[in-house]
């Protein structure tokens, strides 16, 4: 944007400085998730569009759409408009070519969402019991009225140092074509804050167009690196190659200083050891079509056993786009102990062998293969104990249990 490398490695190593913007989105990612991969590949896209390879733009596009179409779907309509108000020649003939790759290239997520894709409601109406099981589960990602004074803080910050980066602007016609990108971000907030708080629409709510904000972060800290660049070399204190170098390593310092408190970082499996070792033995000494029911508040159960579970809270996520999914989920978590004054991490120890009973009597029909997995303190259930350690007791579902021991 700028043609300056140090101002590229400043912008980079001031990411190091994680912030917490609109729709709860952090500007640098901490778990691996689909939507960190996918990330990038948008960035590449716009990097692309801005150094007019547009083509190039288009089939990063159709690979992101493959990862995490939401986060590729932002991008498609910066760079789509952008196409359309930025080439002069032949504009409708280039687009075409261009969609038609685009298309080429992600067309097994549109096959699969028309012949696989389950009944997720209709495309502008938004079911009341579904908006409000979003609001329970997701308003942080969703529904700005609800969200903390720090995310607008946060975000505030970002405009601040745009406004302060234009100090020093890149060539007009780059200038320009961000400011393109900026006002369809700001469109994409606004049309996100009308129809989810005021007319709830069901695809707005689905695409979570706050999470757009994201990109105009990675923008005002590109304009304020280069901000810190012009000060810095204005003050004389780059005198050398050498002197950007220092000037990286001390932020990188300084980020390291502010992160040594972040307790249990690892790029190794980050879960509870203990839960870690149920899920194993789950998978070691259980049947491949035994199911599991496991306290609400724990996740990843799946991954290490390989077994299927009655549901927990994370499943909640996929409510976001299918209301049917959302109102059994929700369903189910009740039965697992959750209620309007009941969190996730308390639901479990609302749970009594009754409310056991009543899941299996509604879901597996007095099935064998039923385990149930409950915090230690619960040793004493009156079903069979089948594996414990520290944390954590493994019982086999047997339907003539019921009273505690």
């Amino acid at each position: 944007m700028f043609k300056r490398r140090a101002v590229a490695l400043i912008a980079c190593t001031s990411i190091l400085f994680p912030r917490i913007v609109l729709a709860d989105v952090s500007t640098i990612g901490v778990v691996l998730l689909t939507r960190i991969v996918a990330l990038p590949l948008v960035l590449f896209a716009l990097y692309f569009f801005l150094n007019r390879k547009y083509y190039y733009s288009y089939i990063l596009l159709g690979i992101s759409v493959l990862i995490h179409p939401i986060t590729a779907f932002y991008g498609i309509i910066i760079i789509f408009f952008s196409t359309i108000f930025t080439i002069k020649e032949n504009v409708a003939k280039r687009l075409a070519y261009m969609l038609g790759i685009f298309f080429v290239i992600s067309s097994p997520i549109w096959i699969w969402a028309i012949l696989q894709s389950p009944d997720g409601g209709n495309f502008f109406s938004a079911d009341k019991q579904w908006v409000e099981i979003l609001r329970i589960r997701s308003s942080h990602h969703i529904f700005p009225f609800s969200w903390k004074p720090k995310i607008y803080l946060n975000s505030i910050l970002f405009v601040l140092i745009f406004i302060l980066g234009i100090k020093f602007k890149p060539q007009q016609q780059i200038f320009n074509l961000v400011l393109l990108w900026i006002i369809i971000i700001a469109i994409l907030c606004l049309i996100g804050v009308v129809f989810t708080e005021l007319f709830p629409v069901g695809i707005v709510l689905k695409l979570q167009l706050l999470r757009s904000f994201l990109f105009f972060a990675y923008i005002a800290i590109i304009f304020f690196a280069n901000y810190i660049y012009n000060m810095l070399n204005k003050w004389g204190f780059i005198k050398s190659a050498n002197s950007i170098w220092i000037i990286i390593l001390a932020i990188m310092l300084l980020s390291l200083v502010r992160g040594k408190n972040i307790a249990n970082f690892s790029i190794y499996n980050a879960q509870n050891k203990y839960w870690l070792d149920v899920q194993k033995w789950a998978k070691n000494n259980t049947d491949i079509d035994a199911k599991f029911i496991v306290p609400l508040d724990s996740e990843g159960f799946r991954v290490q056993s390989q077994r299927t579970i009655f549901t927990d809270y994370k499943d909640g996520t996929l409510g976001n786009f299918n209301p049917k999914f959302a109102k059994e989920w929700f369903h189910r978590i009740k039965l697992l102990g959750y209620g309007e004054n009941i969190p996730a991490w308390r639901a479990v120890y609302n749970m009594k062998p009754e409310h056991f009973h009543k899941i299996v009597d509604e879901y597996y029909n007095n099935q064998d293969n039923i385990y149930i997995v409950l915090p230690i303190r619960f040793i004493l259930y009156p079903f069979d104990r089948v594996y414990a350690n520290s944390e954590y007791v493994v019982f086999k579902y047997d339907e003539n249990y019921g009273e505690e021991k």
